[in-house]
């Protein structure tokens, strides 16, 4: 696709529903936050996404951003349609993000570092563990070079003599 080109799709009520974008590095705050229709976003190119992004949106299926690095406070706060996320260069996010997407079960972000404490409120699950773990693993081995996490297992009995 042309780098100028930006894809809005609207229903038979003019109402968005999709949307990609592919010149856009920085979301600013409260983008399309009461947008309630939008199904599918894309936004290839994205590095920060601000605060308040589709938070009252609870029609998302698809979101697409693989390079964002920020996701901003109360991100898809309200969502519950949306089952993955994939954003594999996520390092940091923040208050209130994904905060009672109760369908959501799979998020896959290798390079996490940060997670406000007060995100995944309303929706203590094991993807939140999962990513909590992965969060503070990043952050020790960032700091530790040598640091190796493995998982627990029962020692042999060849280990407890």
């Amino acid at each position: 696709m042309n780098n100028n080109i930006i894809i809005i799709k609207l229903n038979t009520n003019n109402q968005i529903i999709e949307y990609y974008n592919q010149n856009i590095k920085i979301i600013p705050d409260n983008f399309m936050k009461y947008n309630k229709t939008i199904k599918k976003i894309e936004l290839p190119n994205t590095q920060v996404i601000g605060n308040m992004f589709l938070s009252f949106n609870n029609t998302i299926q698809n979101i697409i951003i693989p390079q964002v690095t920020e996701l901003g406070e109360y991100f898809l706060y309200d969502n519950n349609t949306l089952k993955e996320l994939n954003t594999p260069n996520l390092i940091t996010i923040k208050t209130g993000t994904l905060k009672n997407n109760y369908q959501l079960n799979k998020v896959y972000a290798p390079n996490l570092t940060y997670i406000s404490p007060k995100t995944f409120i309303e929706n203590i699950t094991k993807l939140n563990l999962k990513l909590q773990l992965i969060a503070l693993k990043n952050q020790l081995t960032k700091h530790h070079k040598t640091l190796s996490i493995k998982p627990y297992s029962k020692a042999s009995s060849a280990d407890k003599k």
